[in-house]
C-alpha cells in the first residue's frame, strides 16, 4: 500500500472510530438481551475494534496480493474489511450453538455464514462459527443511521472451543501445514479431546436436568433422600414456597454447614426445622434481614430466604453447631460469627416458653 493511501485510510479509520464503538455497544446489548430473553446461558459477549495495523496488513494480504503487482483498481478503503468490528459470543453448551445461530439470523441481516466446526473433516485447531452481518434496514432513526450500513463479524463458540483457540494461538500453529509432522498426531488428538469435552458436558447437563426433575418428584412424594445440591434445592422449594429461593454457591455452602452439624438426610433436616420453627420465627421477628427490596427502596424485607432459615436455625440451636460452622468458614477464609446474638435469642425464647 502506498504511504499516501495508508495515511488517508488512517484518517478515515480515526474519524470512524466513534461509529465503530457505537456499533459494538449496540450489537453487544442486542445479543445479551436476546440470550436472556431465550434463557440461554453464556460465558461472555465481548466486542473488539480491529487495530489499524491489522487492517492494513489484511488489505495488503487479501487484496493487493490477490490482484497481483498492480494492486486493487481503486484506493483502499475500510469497506474492504468486514470484521473491523468483531463480537465474540462464548456459550456454555455445544447444543446452544444452533439456538444462538438462530438468534443471530433473526436479529441481524446476514451477509455470510462460515461454520468452521463442521466445514472440514479434520477441523484442526480453530473451531468457531462466523457470521458477517449488518444492522437490519428496517431499523430507522438517528440512533441507527450511522451504523446500519457497517458490516461486522460475530464469532460464536463454546468455552472449550475458546480455550483451544487460545492454546493453538499460543503455539503459533495457524494451520495444519504449520505443525511438524511428528507432532501432528498428538496435537490432533488434543484438538479432538476438546471437541469430545463439549459433547460430554452436553450429556452431563442433560442428565443433570433429568436428575433435578427426579429429585423434585421424590421430594414431593416425601421420600427420604441424601442431601446434595439438587435434593436440597427441591426440598427447600417445597418446604418454603413463600420465601425467596437461592441456588448455586449458597446451596453448596449450606450443604457444608449441614454436614458439619451431622445432617446428611432430608428427613433429618425436616425434623430439625419443624422442631425449632418457633425459635427461628422469634429470632426473625426481632432480627429481620437488612437487605432492601429492589422494587421498593423504602420497603425492607422482613423474611429470610429459604437458605437463611436453615443456616440461622442451625446457629440458634446450639453453640456447638455455630462452632462447627465457624470451623468450615475459617478453612474457606470466610467471616467468623460470634454467638452472642443467637445465644441471647435462644435464652429469651426459652424464658417465654416457660411462662
Amino acid at each position: 500500500m502506498e504511504p499516501a493511501d495508508e495515511s488517508n485510510l488512517r484518517q478515515r479509520y480515526e474519524e470512524s472510530t466513534p461509529q465503530y464503538r457505537k456499533l459494538i455497544t449496540e450489537v453487544e446489548q442486542c445479543l445479551r438481551d436476546g440470550l436472556e430473553k431465550y434463557n440461554i446461558k453464556y460465558h461472555s459477549v465481548k466486542g473488539r475494534l480491529k487495530e489499524f495495523e491489522s487492517i492494513v496488513s489484511k488489505i495488503d494480504r487479501k487484496y493487493y496480493a490477490a490482484e497481483g503487482d498492480e494492486g486493487i483498481s481503486k484506493p483502499p478503503h475500510l469497506g474492504l474489511i468486514d470484521d473491523i468490528v468483531g463480537i465474540r459470543v462464548v456459550c456454555l453448551l455445544f447444543s446452544d450453538l444452533s439456538r444462538i445461530s438462530d438468534l443471530i439470523f433473526s436479529e441481524f441481516s446476514n451477509i455470510s455464514f462460515d461454520d468452521k466446526i463442521y466445514s472440514s473433516e479434520h477441523s484442526f485447531g480453530y473451531m468457531s462459527i462466523h457470521f458477517i452481518c449488518k444492522i437490519k434496514d428496517e431499523y430507522n432513526g438517528p440512533h441507527y443511521d450511522d451504523i446500519k450500513g457497517v458490516h461486522f463479524e460475530i464469532q460464536l463458540r463454546t468455552i472449550s472451543m475458546d480455550a483451544w483457540a487460545s492454546l493453538s494461538h499460543f503455539l503459533s500453529y495457524k494451520g495444519e501445514g504449520d505443525v511438524p509432522s511428528e507432532l501432528k498426531k498428538s496435537l490432533n488428538a488434543l484438538s479432538a479431546l476438546f471437541f469430545v469435552a463439549d459433547s460430554q458436558f452436553d450429556s452431563f447437563y442433560e442428565n443433570s436436568s433429568k436428575y433435578k426433575e427426579k429429585a423434585s418428584k421424590e421430594i414431593l412424594s416425601e421420600r427420604d433422600l441424601d442431601i446434595n445440591i439438587d435434593t436440597l434445592s427441591a426440598f427447600l422449594k417445597k418446604k418454603y414456597p413463600d420465601r425467596s429461593h437461592h441456588e448455586g454457591d449458597s446451596l453448596s455452602s449450606l450443604i457444608e454447614d449441614l454436614r458439619a452439624c451431622g445432617i446428611v438426610k432430608t428427613s433429618e433436616l425436616e425434623v430439625l426445622l419443624d422442631k425449632y420453627k418457633n425459635l427461628f420465627l422469634y429470632y426473625e421477628r426481632g432480627n429481620p434481614p437488612n437487605s432492601v427490596d429492589n422494587k421498593n427502596k423504602n420497603n425492607k424485607r422482613n423474611k429470610y430466604a429459604d437458605v437463611g432459615v436453615v443456616r440461622l436455625t442451625l446457629k440458634l440451636i446450639s453453640d456447638k453447631n455455630l462452632k462447627s460452622i465457624n470451623e468450615i468458614r475459617n478453612k474457606n477464609g470466610a467471616h467468623i460469627e460470634e454467638g452472642d446474638d443467637y445465644r441471647r435469642a435462644r435464652e429469651e425464647f426459652n424464658k417465654i416458653k416457660q411462662k
